[in-house]
């Protein structure tokens, strides 16, 4: 399972705060995993979806979403 988000530092830090305390609420324990890909070559944003767009190109169709 794995969720990807990509946006400004301060503002992922506080999804996965909120996301981490909501799951809490339902069980009595969570592991929360963070990776952390950071590139000073590339700009940041739209990255996601510039992957989304070429798996559509490979595929020859668009995704589900």
């Amino acid at each position: 399972m794995g969720t990807v988000v990509e946006g400004d530092w301060d503002r992922i830090m506080l999804v996965a705060k909120q996301c981490h305390q909501a799951i809490l609420k339902s069980a009595e324990r969570v592991m929360t995993t963070i990776r952390i890909d950071d590139r000073t070559d590339k700009p940041d944003l739209g990255r996601i979806a510039q992957k989304v767009q070429s798996l559509e190109a490979r595929l020859g169709k668009p995704l589900k979403r």
